[in-house]
């Protein structure tokens, strides 16, 4: 699958705290006005529907790693994300972007804000993280 910003505009549709950073504004959005945290979010809802290229990373990271019936809570986005950056071109992936990319994947996600946990198997993930 070619990922496109319409795809990750359904995801967003679906979950509208997720941002290029993760879900929810974390720090950056603390000291913010509630006019300004909805301005800071769509400026980086903007970010994540424009990261294409980290989020199809991250899609394509993710083919070999099986779903399972619960959400793993072992590892989180923030540190899969350091995995799969490690094979990514840019040699960045943002947090936001490796959740979109493994919601785009089929993946459930429970939201630990600014982070995700997801039903992936542990047995896959530890081989992908130590090959």
């Amino acid at each position: 699958m070619q990922i496109t910003k319409k795809d990750v505009q359904k995801v967003l549709q679906e979950y509208p705290t997720l941002n290029y950073s993760g879900f929810g504004l974390f720090e950056s959005g603390k000291a913010l006005s509630s006019k300004e945290k909805l301005v800071e979010l769509q400026k980086q809802q903007e970010e994540l529907c424009s990261a294409l290229k980290e989020i199809q990373h991250t899609y394509d990271w993710l083919d070999d790693v099986q779903q399972i019936k619960s959400i793993n809570t072992k590892i989180g986005s923030y540190g899969l994300k350091h995995d799969a950056e490690k094979s990514a071109l840019s040699g960045y992936i943002s947090n936001g972007c490796f959740i979109a990319g493994a919601i785009l994947k089929g993946f459930k996600v429970q939201i630990n804000e600014p982070n995700a946990y997801f039903n992936m198997s542990n047995k896959d993930l530890n081989r992908k993280r130590n090959p």
